[in-house]
């Protein structure tokens, strides 16, 4: 309060005339001091919220292609009020001997920009480039209290999906031999696709690492680092980024990629009920059942051997089928913790996309109950954390039935066919679901049947329909491949020479088994060859036949024939004895191997 007043004086020169009073006038003003010690503070902590601010900063996008837009209502303070919103933008890059994220430049934010409330919203925000950015909110009260928010988010328009080595998706509860694409035994299939599909942008650029700690230098350059200290400011858990897609604690991922669905048609070529994979919805379908281990079901399928005669071959023994190891047969697959799906046609999940829940299996079992010569259609999709997808399919097929073999007929000696010295081995075999895919032969001593002496295979390649058409020995199995019944390879004798010393005590035994796509193989024919001598190319002679001489003078000619063999010549030597005494050592003279005359002359 101040007061004014008093009195005054008057004089005329020297003279005191009279004092003058002043009426005292006052006057008071009240001056109001606010003390406010409490930061703002969001509905989602005080309570109060509606739906529509549950979050205290929000970026409905927080794995975007376009730009980035900013949601920060619901905070109020009291008693002072907000004054203004700061948004500070910080490109992050990982860190030296961590797989952590880091701010990239902490003194030099990749964007800073400061709103009152009257202003607000903040404008849309498009980074510049690819990758990870903290987005972090500071919320100021007329007391120059703040609190902070902060949202981690990805920017990441360019990159995509992409596939490894085909070896790496595959029908693993398939035969192997049969390039995994028939099953001969089993309702379980098993699909796996471990490495196979990925986003190497991501991952080398690591924009899906969990984010370290909340830095002070990552805040706001303006702000003064001693004071923040004294106030323990950080950002509160309840403000942090822990919900959506790209968070503080990383992304869950394989090779870049966030989640996988898989899909199934069952194909029944017989009733023509086929799906060529379309989805009716492209909403994934959630499995209830737990995860679960399972041994795929192996059936034991045996070969049974029978007796075939043929006009060109002498009839074959039977052997004990205990007795021959079938390399071939199909062995059961072993998954591991995998998720089995009980299969269902009808208003079930075949035809539906099926979520994956855990995502580092990468593996799934279908149980299906299925026909010989039908097929399943597998697809799994692959979708990483901006929405990219991939799809990639496998068809595998079904067969437990062997093939059955209507004939084998083996031909000896047909001449200077694809060897020099040849014999033909001719088989009718025919696999009405798979198709016969190969013949294997193996060459085998009767007394050593445990010992492969020789062994081969004849592909059988499937043909064009059209070809089919004009052949008589032709069939097509219901996938629509076509295949010849007859096969035909040639036999080398060469194959048959033996030590000479056993040509006549050596018997051999050529098999022959037909295999269908399945890998499931006939019954084995048996032949026994009989005497090898009987086979061109295959003698007991020496070498050379048709030895003459013709005399002249004092001299003589030698000549002679090589005989045609698989025994291939290694040295012609001529001996020389004198007086014919062999009691002497004789002269021995070695000619060239192709050679097949010498004279001798100066003769006494």
């Amino acid at each position: 309060m101040t007061e004014v007043g008093g009195f005054r004086d008057l004089w005329n020169d020297t003279q005191f005339v009279k004092q003058e009073l002043y009426s005292r006038v006052s006057s008071q003003q009240a001056i109001h001091f606010l003390f406010d010690f409490l930061k703002p503070t969001h509905c989602s902590v005080s309570g109060g919220c509606t739906k529509n601010f549950l979050s205290p900063f929000k970026i409905p996008n927080d794995a975007s292609k376009a730009p980035f837009t900013f949601d920060v209502k619901g905070w109020s303070d009291i008693p002072s009020g907000i004054v203004k919103y700061t948004l500070v933008v910080h490109k992050l890059m990982k860190k030296s001997n961590s797989n952590l994220l880091t701010i990239e430049a902490k003194r030099n934010p990749f964007h800073l920009e400061e709103r009152n409330v009257a202003a607000l919203p903040f404008p849309k925000f498009l980074p510049s480039s690819s990758g990870v950015y903290a987005f972090i909110l500071k919320v100021t009260d007329e007391a120059n209290n703040s609190e902070f928010a902060r949202q981690i988010a990805i920017f990441d328009p360019y990159s995509t999906i992409s596939t490894t080595a085909e070896s790496n998706f595959f029908v693993s509860s398939a035969e192997k031999l049969g390039n995994y694409s028939w099953q001969s035994r089993g309702s379980y299939i098993q699909f796996t696709w471990e490495n196979y599909f990925i986003n190497a942008y991501q991952v080398e650029n690591h924009l899906l690492l969990p984010v370290e700690e909340f830095s002070i230098d990552g805040r706001d350059t303006n702000i003064n680092e001693e004071e923040e200290k004294s106030k323990g400011e950080d950002v509160k858990y309840l403000y942090d980024d822990h919900d959506g897609k790209r968070t503080l604690s990383g992304v869950e991922h394989v090779n870049g990629i966030t989640g996988f669905d898989v899909f199934y048609s069952y194909i029944s070529y017989l009733t023509s009920s086929t799906n060529d994979g379309t989805t009716p919805s492209d909403e994934p379908f959630n499995l209830t059942n737990t995860n679960t281990t399972a041994e795929l079901a192996a059936t034991n399928t045996s070969n049974k051997m029978r007796m075939k005669r043929s006009s060109h071959g002498s009839l074959p023994a039977t052997i004990n089928p205990n007795t021959i190891e079938n390399t071939f047969a199909p062995t059961s697959v072993e998954p591991t913790t995998p998720t089995i799906l009980q299969a269902s046609r009808s208003g079930g999940t075949e035809n539906k996309w099926i979520a994956i829940r855990n995502i580092t299996q990468s593996t799934f079992v279908l149980k299906q109950e299925w026909r010989d010569g039908d097929s399943i259609n597998i697809s799994v999709r692959a979708r990483d954390i901006m929405n990219n997808t991939k799809t990639e399919s496998r068809l595998v097929s079904f067969d437990g039935s062997p093939p059955s073999v209507n004939e084998a007929i083996f031909t000896k000696n047909v001449g200077n066919s694809s060897y020099k010295y040849s014999s033909r081995v001719s088989i009718m075999a025919s696999d009405e679901h798979s198709g016969v895919r190969q013949v294997r032969w193996r060459l085998t001593d009767k007394a050593k049947q445990d010992e492969i002496y020789k062994e081969g295979y004849l592909r059988n390649d499937p043909i064009q329909r059209s070809e089919c058409s004009t052949i008589d020995d032709c069939y097509c199995i219901p996938m629509g491949e076509c295949y010849k019944k007859k096969m035909e390879f040639d036999f080398d004798n060469c194959w048959l020479a033996t030590d000479k010393s056993l040509l006549t005590k050596d018997i051999f035994v050529l098999e022959i088994e037909a295999f269908n796509q399945a890998m499931l193989s006939s019954e084995v024919t048996r032949y026994e060859l009989g005497r090898l001598t009987s086979f061109d190319g295959i003698d007991d002679g020496y070498g050379i036949r048709n030895l003459t001489s013709e005399s002249f003078g004092n001299g003589t000619k030698l000549t002679w024939e090589n005989v045609p063999s698989c025994y291939k010549i290694s040295d012609v030597t001529v001996l020389l004895y004198n007086d014919c005494d062999k009691a002497k050592a004789p002269r021995q003279i070695t000619l060239p191997t192709t050679k097949t005359e010498y004279v001798l002359d100066d003769l006494q």
